[in-house]
């Protein structure tokens, strides 16, 4: 590529990811298509800023308005303002999260007005109705790094809400508290009501394995039913592996011991999926022998797939290897394009091979292709980005070339 092309690729590149994210196609995953146009915002803002209002406008969105004019708060704040002119009253939970961006922005040179744009925004985040509570965390978690108490505030308000919408909206409050106060991400899961406690529960003890692993096993030992015990158990290993290998061999071990009394299929096929990968991330020999055992003891090649893709990242050649022994072709494709993705950042041109092998009558082969081209990013920009723009289907062709973005961007 030759300086005048590495000058126009991040335009050229924006203009396929406009077309990808607008796409009619898009509009039946109103959530997703509503963040990938916000994500697109951003790169409108940064790439190509005289550009901004018309993009805003072509969409009728007052969340992309905000989104962009966050973005240019420092770098044009004439074009921020008039931008923020044209936001109608209504503010959904979008435009608020940009608000709050735009608070975080403009604090360092303007305290005050950070200090009034966040009170605004979490008055308004109130009238969201059942939107109100995932509002409140999202914006929790952008002022989160710059300001933890009026963080922790806003995630307080935002688990108060849920509780009084009959648990709606609780587990976006648990999750932001994990990244800022775990203690404060148990007490709220802890808190929901019983269709929901467990499961929240569980996630805040996967989240907390990296950094409280005392924690993370004590929540863990409050489920008592192997099904719910033994894969929590695992995934908090492969967690915490790096850090107390012993430790993670150790609950590896019971986690294994429990699923074998699990009877349920489903259950049983979810638990051991959960051991295997753990034993890749301290022992793959001892991984893919754990595979075998099971795959021969069960008559089914799936847990041969599952090490596949989860010693791609330090065996590929032998992940490669295994998932292309599995006569199964649904069971091969998907071991093939699991190992692919594991294997991405660490050898891109064999995972890209890989992906060139799948067949084209694979169900989830767009978004086989998509993940690998996300992983690659950080190892081989170039190649990553060939991948993302083969990528036919709009939602996984946008999710790619955004990563691809980010780094053409930097």
């Amino acid at each position: 590529m030759n300086a005048d092309e590495d000058a126009r690729r991040p335009a050229w590149l924006l203009d396929q990811l406009i077309n990808a994210a607008r796409s009619p196609s898009t509009a039946s995953f109103r959530e997703t298509r509503e963040r990938l146009l916000v994500e697109t915002a951003k790169f409108v803002a940064t790439v190509s800023p005289e550009h901004s209002e018309q993009f805003a406008r072509s969409n009728g969105r007052d969340s992309l308005l905000a989104t962009m004019a966050a973005r240019l708060a420092v770098t044009d704040p004439a074009r921020s303002e008039r931008l923020l002119g044209g936001i109608g009253p209504l503010w959904d939970r979008w435009t608020l999260v940009a608000m709050a961006e735009l608070a975080v922005a403009v604090a360092p040179s303007d305290p005050r007005r950070a200090k009034k744009l966040l009170n605004e925004a979490a008055s308004r985040a109130h009238q969201a109705s059942s939107a109100a509570s995932q509002a409140l965390a999202d914006m929790a978690t952008v002022v989160a790094p710059s300001d933890p108490r009026r963080a922790t505030r806003l995630i307080e308000s935002a688990a108060r809400v849920g509780e009084e919408n009959r648990q709606v909206g609780v587990h976006y409050a648990a999750m932001a508290a994990t990244a800022l106060d775990l203690r404060l991400a148990e007490r709220i899961a802890t808190s929901a009501g019983p269709r929901r406690h467990g499961r929240l529960l569980a996630e805040v003890a996967r989240a907390a394995a990296a950094t409280d692993p005392d924690r993370a096993v004590r929540i863990a030992r409050s489920f008592k039913e192997p099904a719910e015990l033994a894969p929590l158990l695992a995934d908090i290993a492969a967690k915490m592996a790096s850090r107390t290998g012993s430790r993670a061999d150790s609950l590896i071990s019971e986690a294994d011991q429990l699923a074998r009394r699990i009877m349920d299929q489903h259950d049983h096929t979810v638990a051991m999926t959960s051991v295997i990968k753990a034993l890749a991330t301290r022992d793959p020999d001892r991984a893919v022998e754990r595979a075998k055992a099971i795959a021969k003891e069960i008559g089914s090649p799936w847990p041969t797939g599952v090490v596949a893709g989860a010693i791609g990242a330090v065996q590929p050649e032998r992940a490669e290897r295994i998932a292309k022994s599995i006569e199964n072709d649904l069971e091969r494709t998907a071991a093939l394009a699991a190992a692919a993705e594991a294997m991405a950042a660490v050898d891109p041109e064999r995972a890209e091979r890989l992906c060139e092998s799948l067949p084209d009558t694979y169900f989830a082969l767009q978004e086989a292709l998509a993940h690998t081209a996300i992983a690659m990013v950080p190892a081989d920009i170039d190649r990553a980005e060939e991948l993302a723009l083969s990528v036919t289907h709009p939602h996984h062709r946008a999710e790619a070339l955004l990563e691809v973005l980010k780094v053409v961007t930097a």
